[in-house]
């Protein structure tokens, strides 16, 4: 993963800090470390966090998303190729990390990356990011949300599969 900007500094997180602070929320993490970006610099740090691409192998993935809810904050998936993202979503003013469920058949073989961004400041200026997976078939998840939901909510264009920004999100 490369970190630009300070909104990455001591990423990842370990443990549950979020029930730490608060009483009304948690963050849902799974495993040992998530990455949290209020946790250690606040509302008020910016930055990139990317990963080195990586070939898609399933037809799905999924990854678990919480934080603010604007454009400045979102996870990102894009192409390695053409360096397009293809896929975006912002969380939901929440500190509870949500699974995301994404379609990736159009780009079965191919390489991507995720870049998780924290370009936001002032209130829900942080995001959250824990457990990527891919998986074979399209994985149920009780609490999922849905990202054309959050776009429209967000006022943020949902990403068709080329990433023209014209149709609904990849779900």
């Amino acid at each position: 993963w490369k970190a630009e900007g300070r909104a990455f500094d001591r990423q990842p997180i370990k443990g549950d800090t979020v029930a730490k602070r608060r009483n009304d929320m948690k963050s849902d993490h799974t495993g040992d470390y998530w990455v949290g970006t209020y946790e250690i610099g606040g509302d008020d740090v910016t930055g990139t966090l990317t990963s080195v691409p990586f070939k898609v192998t399933q037809p799905f993935a999924s990854f678990l998303i919480a934080g603010g809810s604007t454009e400045g904050n979102r996870v990102e998936l894009a192409r390695a190729d053409t360096q397009k993202v293809f896929f975006k979503v912002s969380g939901l003013n929440s500190e509870n990390l949500r699974p995301v469920v994404i379609d990736l058949q159009a780009h079965l073989g191919k390489e991507i990356f995720i870049r998780v961004v924290d370009h936001q400041i002032g209130a829900w200026g942080h995001i959250n990011f824990d457990d990527f997976k891919f998986h074979s078939a399209r994985p149920v998840f009780a609490n999922a949300i849905d990202p054309v939901q959050i776009a429209k909510q967000a006022e943020m264009p949902a990403m068709d599969s080329v990433g023209t920004g014209e149709g609904t999100a990849l779900v």
